[in-house]
């Protein structure tokens, strides 16, 4: 067992703490990414008074605390037909394609005037020499009502014309009939059908892939305390600044910059960079560990933005409790991205669902290239 080489209990600066109504949030560390919830506890934020400008290296061991018990399991098999799982694995696939510099937006409302126009299930926007390019996405997953019309395809077809689409892609489930091909051959719509393969085909390239392991890592910001200057009035103020604020709010500014950050993403940031969440520190049995970490920053790179101008930020103090598990999921389904007459472009792969110890269902999709072989996991949840 380590022990931190700097103890809370054993801090000599004056401090005067609040604890306002903030939320304790979540970020899920794996590797197939960072994500986020909150789970309705009180987290204790501190105003601190700084009494003094000298760098403290940051803590690099961990102390064990007792484990908890897991939240019981949930149903996998409850999960909603509404379109958002074919939109996920369209983003997905789209994205194994993109090159730098592109990005696929989900659900983007479009706004004129302040009323809304229109909601795009995926949206693609870049940059191509000197133009802009954007590709509009509309998914259907409708397994009930069969091949989708030239209805649709007459639809979609109108949205590049009103909102200046570069490109238009109409995505089914359950492919689409004659009468849709032969309007979206008129209309320059792509099309692509996202369809189910059998899991036993002994050619494929899938066929060895019987599980995944997830390495799944949670993280829980419990306390933050904040250390700004010897002025009374700054302090009251600070105090009175965050007593409201969500936690996901952003808080922290870059004064050169004015690019702002939530406490949230300044930790996740801090540990990354610190090492601290290395799986040498932490065995995956569940089992929570304490990580503090004290970040100091002589020159103020972070001011918090008041009635009473800007306040720098001296240094941050994080207390966190992280657990580690590992979890092994099993092939669930493969499908085929396919556009119109055409061979395959890609397959993503299925694994899942699984509930985690903090009760989510996850399920892992690998995606594959079918013109390069590159493969990318990712982490969706349901």
């Amino acid at each position: 067992m380590l022990t931190p080489t700097h103890d809370h209990a054993n801090r000599t600066d004056a401090r005067t703490f609040v604890t306002p109504s903030w939320l304790s949030g979540c970020l899920f560390f794996s590797g197939f990414g960072i994500y986020s919830r909150s789970p309705g506890r009180r987290l204790s934020i501190g105003i601190v008074r700084q009494r003094s400008r000298a760098m403290v290296s940051s803590p690099s061991g961990i102390r064990h605390l007792p484990r908890t018990t897991d939240i019981s399991q949930r149903n996998a098999t409850m999960t909603r037909n509404d379109g958002r799982a074919l939109e996920a694995l369209v983003s997905a696939l789209e994205q194994a394609y993109l090159p730098d510099g592109f990005k696929v937006e989900s659900n983007v409302r479009e706004y004129r005037d302040g009323i809304q126009l229109a909601e795009f299930d995926l949206r693609i926007t870049g940059r191509i020499g000197t133009a802009d390019y954007c590709c509009l996405i509309e998914c259907r997953d409708r397994p009930l009502s069969g091949p989708q019309d030239a209805g649709w395809v007459e639809q979609v077809a109108g949205r590049r014309q009103r909102f200046r689409a570069s490109t238009v892609i109409a995505v089914s489930s359950t492919g689409f009939t004659s009468a849709a091909r032969h309007a979206a051959r008129e209309l320059s719509v792509e099309l692509r059908t996202l369809s189910s393969l059998a899991l036993d085909d002994p050619a494929s390239w899938w066929a060895s892939a019987s599980t995944v392991t997830y390495d799944h890592w949670s993280f829980n910001l419990d306390r933050t305390s904040l250390v700004v200057g010897e002025d009374p009035e700054h302090q009251r103020v600070m105090r009175e600044t965050t007593s409201s604020i969500q936690m996901y709010a952003p808080l922290l500014v870059s004064p050169h910059t004015r690019q702002a950050f939530s406490l949230l993403q300044i930790a996740e940031m801090m540990y990354k960079q610190q090492g601290l969440l290395r799986p040498d520190h932490c065995e995956p049995d569940g089992a929570q560990h304490m990580v503090p970490l004290r970040v100091d920053y002589p020159d103020s790179p972070f001011v918090v933005p008041t009635c009473v101008g800007d306040i720098p930020v001296h240094r941050i103090d994080f207390d966190a409790t992280v657990s580690r598990t590992k979890h092994d999921l099993p092939l669930s389904e493969v499908r085929e991205y396919v556009p119109h007459a055409d061979a395959p472009i890609g397959h993503i792969a299925s694994f899942g669902p699984k509930t985690l110890p903090d009760g989510r269902l996850i399920i892992i999709d690998i995606v594959r290239n079918s013109e390069t072989g590159e493969m990318r996991p990712q982490a969706r949840y349901v």
